[in-house]
This record gives structure tokens, sequence and C-alpha cells, in this order.
């Protein structure tokens, strides 16, 4: 696999373009196999680093600095097949969340790149996807209203993806524009207080047909927004296009009393206690996947509903979490995100309540304080039954020696001390003792082939804490202690296992 970090490059054009308009280009591509970075990196190309001056601007770059292409030498990324040239091209682009922030210009693509040359520009224009995601400012000049129907027009019926916080009077025409292309609507981000929720209001399903996510903020907040929402809501459950929203500072009132026919996918980055979180699962019959940041314990009503969720594929809890888990039947759950309850027996139970298997386990820190988080070793959750498929397990509390060994493979020991057979990837913070961590790592490295052999483990994030209990109390050791997981860990990495950069072994 290519990594990204090492392929970004600055490929200048200076042969193809006028000296005052020389355009330097980072390139980051993952696109595989190799020979394509190889061609990139080919001698016939003159590549050097982007550079900018301290007020952050593109220095003017000098054509005599750069060593000239021989006149025998073609430049291959004007020989690229348009296929290929496209999935470079949408290799430059930002990821969604970074380009539907920042303000439309040509220094970032896609306008950069039509600035190259004109295969270039032929092949970014032909390209709906590249202009799909904007951060229109909804300044209402002329220039503006111009440049947002040009990047419109270029979309052509792609889905569209942009933010809107902003309030502006109720007869804008950048606000016009932007509505007058709802039919492709397809990821709208929007404040609670501006004025593009009074048109969301009016919304049917075939005037958004493209639209599969919503979500709604509240940098402002009112009585009068919070009602808007409440009228709102109902609208939104009636969209069948829309398959995820996400509410982030405020909760409708009546969030929890609409049924949500069509919804897949839900987030709430808001206080919300069990109960409701409950009642709002029952009336999702088709969800795929929830997230809940911060999850209340309830305690209006000890008697709570047990929900059977059939399609939930995927689920993060952040909070108090136990109660919840105890309600919820999830025949289909494969990846599970959670602060770890109070009671360690709960992952057990759904377990057994649902005959689900998990692939993907993840358990986030919580506010147990030093000496508790340095003792606990999930110990309870390697012997549920429903983990015992595990692909992936990540521990951000941090484990310890006994952690460790319990996953150390015993090729020889009795089934019901061998546990998570299947695992592939690993990422924990540790406070052990040298040689336990490469202990547990070559156990299940170098038994390929034999009788009951587990899964290669073949990524591994450890984060070494460079702590170790000595007489009950936690003491810091020097780095330079871990001798033996340096060198059997780096043995490892020689012969294919992946260690990323959050291991303090290496």
């Amino acid at each position: 696999m290519i990594n990204e970090d090492d392929v970004t490059h600055a490929v200048n054009f200076s042969g193809r373009v006028a000296a005052e308009n020389l355009i330097s280009l980072s390139i980051v591509t993952s696109v595989e196999p190799k020979l394509l970075l190889d061609r990139f990196t080919a001698a016939n190309l003159r590549i050097f680093h982007l550079e900018w001056n301290s007020q952050g601007n593109r220095r003017v770059c000098d054509e005599s600095s750069l060593s000239p292409l021989p006149a025998n030498k073609r430049c291959l990324a004007l020989e690229l097949p348009p296929e290929l040239l496209g999935q470079i091209f949408l290799s430059c682009l930002e990821p969604r969340e970074i380009a539907r922030v920042f303000p439309i210009t040509r220094l970032r693509p896609p306008l950069l790149l039509c600035q190259v040359c004109q295969y270039w520009r032929t092949i970014a224009i032909s390209l709906p996807i590249l202009w799909s995601t904007l951060s229109p400012d909804f300044k209402s000049t002329p220039g503006k209203i111009a440049l947002y129907r040009l990047w419109l027009k270029r979309s052509q019926n792609y889905p569209l993806a942009f933010n809107f916080f902003r309030t502006l009077p109720k007869s804008d025409p950048a606000l016009d524009l932007f509505c007058s292309h709802m039919h492709h609507w397809g990821d709208v981000k929007a404040d609670m207080g501006s004025e593009l929720i009074y048109r969301l209001l009016m919304l049917r399903t075939e005037m958004v047909p493209l639209l599969k996510r919503l979500e709604i903020g509240n940098h402002t907040k009112s009585t009068e927004d919070e009602q808007r929402i409440d009228n709102l809501t109902p609208v939104l459950a009636s969209l069948s296009s829309l398959s995820e929203i996400i509410w982030s500072g405020y909760i409708p009132r009546n969030i929890s009393n609409i049924p949500w026919p069509y919804l897949r996918r839900f987030v709430i980055r808001e206080s919300l206690d069990t109960r409701q979180c409950l009642l709002l699962m029952v009336r999702c019959p088709m969800i795929e996947e929830i997230v809940i940041l911060c999850l209340m314990y309830s305690t209006h009503d000890t008697t709570l509903p047990v929900v059977d969720l059939p399609h939930l594929r995927k689920l993060y809890l952040k909070g108090d979490t136990g109660q919840l888990l105890d309600q919820l039947v999830l025949p289909s759950l494969r990846s599970l995100d959670m602060t770890p309850p109070m009671d360690d027996k709960t992952l057990e139970r759904l377990g057994t309540r649902s005959s689900c298997n998990l692939f993907h386990l993840c358990l986030l820190a919580d506010k147990r304080p030093m000496h508790t988080i340095s003792e606990w070793n999930a110990l309870e959750y390697l012997q549920s039954v429903c983990c015992q498929t595990l692909r992936s397990l990540h521990i951000e509390p941090a484990t310890t020696d006994t952690f460790f060994r319990n996953l150390t493979w015993k090729p020889e020991g009795e089934i019901r001390t061998q546990h998570l057979p299947d695992l592939v990837e690993l990422s924990a913070r540790s406070y052990t003792t040298d040689g336990i961590v490469s202990e547990m790592v070559a156990s299940r490295w170098h038994i390929q082939g034999k009788k009951n052999s587990p899964a290669r483990l073949i990524f591994l994030d450890i984060c070494q804490m460079a702590y170790a209990r000595v007489k009950g109390d936690l003491v810091t050791l020097p780095l330079h202690s871990y001798h033996c997981d340096r060198a059997v860990l780096g043995e490892l990495a020689a012969q294919g296992l992946t260690l990323t950069n959050g291991s303090r072994l290496i």
C-alpha cells in the first residue's frame, strides 16, 4: 500500500504554461500499483516542493531555477489516459468535511487543476464529482453568483454537498440559486437559525430525490429556532430519500414520537438519556448505524422497553452505556464502539440475548482514575462468546501484563483459554513489562498452519506507556528498558507486521 504522506509532490509544467501563469500542484495519491508513482517520479518530470511565503501566499516560481526538460523528453503526465488522470484528480481533493468549510479559491482543487494546461482543464471539467462539494459564503455579489452558477453547471446532476450557516433575508439571490437546485442536493449541513430551515419546511421527496444526508447544527439557538426544528422533524421523517440525519446541539422534542421508516443512520451529539434513546430506536425499523455521543442514565422510568433492531450493524455509544445495552437485541451487530459499562458482564448478556458475532470492538476511555484503569484488563470481554469472532480490537483504557498474557496464543492449551482466534488488528495502550507485548504478537505469528492456530496478527498499534508496577506503585521506566519488545517487533515488522506511528517501541 502506498503511503499518501510519502507521495506528496509538486509537479511543474512550466514548459507548457506561460511563466507568469506557473502553477505548482501538490498531488497526493494512493492509487496503486506502484507503477503510477514511478511514472510521476520519472526523470522527465521536474519535481519541486510547493513554497509559501510568511503570509501564506504562493511564491512566484523562478523558471531559471528549474532544470529544463531535455528536448527529446516527453511529459508523461500529459499522456496519461483520462480515466487514470481522473483518479489522480480525485485523490487531489480534500476530504469533504474540509472542502465544504474553506471558501472557493483558485489555489485549491478543482480550480487549481484547471489552470495547469488545456488537457487537464478538459478532464477536470468533465468530472462532475470534482465540483460536487463547495463552501459558499452566500455573498450575493454579481461575481459570486456567477461563480456559483458555473460550479453548479459543472457539477451537473451529481449529488451536491455544501454548508449553510449564514442568516440571510428570506429573498436572497444566492439562497434562491441553491434552492433552485434542490433536485441534486445530496449532503447538506445547516444551522438551525439559518434561513434555509424555512425552505426545508416545504420539502417533499420528489423535490430532493438525491438528498441522503442532513445535519442540523446550532450556532445560534432561540425558542423560535427550536419551534422551527420541531415543525421540521415530521417533514424530514417523511422523506424517503433521506437515510442519514445528524442532530447537533438541539434534539427535537417530538423526535421519538414520529416514525422514521427510511432512516438508516442517525447521529446525536447532544445529551440523550436511555429512555429517550430506546423510544427513538423503536421508531427506526430499518436503522443500520447509530451514534450517541453523550448517553445518560435514565432515572425517570425503571421499566424500560426491550428493543429489537434486526438490521443494526454498527453501534457507537459514549457515556453511561450499561443501561441501554441491557435493553437491546441486535442479531446483526458487527461493530461496537462503547464506553465500557461498569458491569463487565453487560457485553456477555448482549451477546447471549442477540446471538450476534462481533467483528470490531472499540472500548473507549472512561473517567476512571489512573490506578483503576491500569488494573482494568477486559478479561470479561475476551471470554464473551460474541467476541470470539473479533478481527479488530481497539482499547483506549490502558492494559496490563494480565491482558496480553491472556491474548498470548497457547497452541497446546485448552480451547477455553484460547481467546480471539480471528484477531488480525490490535490497538492498545499498555503499562506492561518488557517482553510481554512481543511474546503475544509472536505467538500469533509463528504458528501458522498448525492445528488450532489463530489468524496472523498483521496490524499493531501499541502505545507503550513506559510504566511498571513495583510493590503496588506505578513507577516510570526509561524507554530504552524495552529491549526485548523492540528487537522482536522489529524483526516481525521486517517480515510484514504493520506497526503504526502510535507505537513508542519503534
